[in-house]
């Protein structure tokens, strides 16, 4: 300590006090508990998720029509039915034309028809991996 500063303990060589590092703990202090972690559900029956080498042609068409189902299903929910169509701008000398437009689910896409379609398409397909991961931890759930 140093009568000049008050009486303050002198920091160390990093210009920190001393024991003010993280995991400075010293020896016979007791070690933080860690937080109990919940497994992680890695499992999906998702079809398209499978190897469909091993499959027949009329399995492999089977699990794509399970898929297909899904997705006509996931693509009917009202978060992904159109609210608004507005124009931000209009199509001159060759530009296309950029739209926004809202939906019931509370998000907006910008862009070209193109683009926003691409991009309503790529949320349906998560939309989709999401309820199969969803039914397998309900059913993993359920039986564990």
């Amino acid at each position: 300590m140093d009568p000049q500063d008050g009486g303050q303990p002198m920091p160390g060589p990093s210009g920190r006090g001393r024991g003010s590092g993280r995991g400075n703990r010293g020896r016979g202090q007791p070690r933080q508990p860690r937080r109990a972690q919940v497994p992680a559900v890695t499992g999906t029956i998702n079809p398209m998720a499978a190897d469909f080498s091993s499959l027949s042609v009329e399995d492999r068409v089977e699990q794509v029509r399970i898929w297909m189902r899904r997705f006509d299903l996931v693509r009917r929910r009202p978060q992904f039915r159109v609210t608004l169509v507005e124009t931000l701008i209009k199509a001159e000398n060759g530009e296309p034309q950029i739209l926004r437009i809202r939906f019931r689910g509370g998000f907006v896409l910008d862009g070209t028809f193109q683009m926003i379609t691409r991009s309503l398409h790529a949320r349906i397909i998560e939309a989709v991996e999401r309820s199969f991961e969803q039914d397998y931890a309900e059913n993993f759930f359920a039986i564990g």
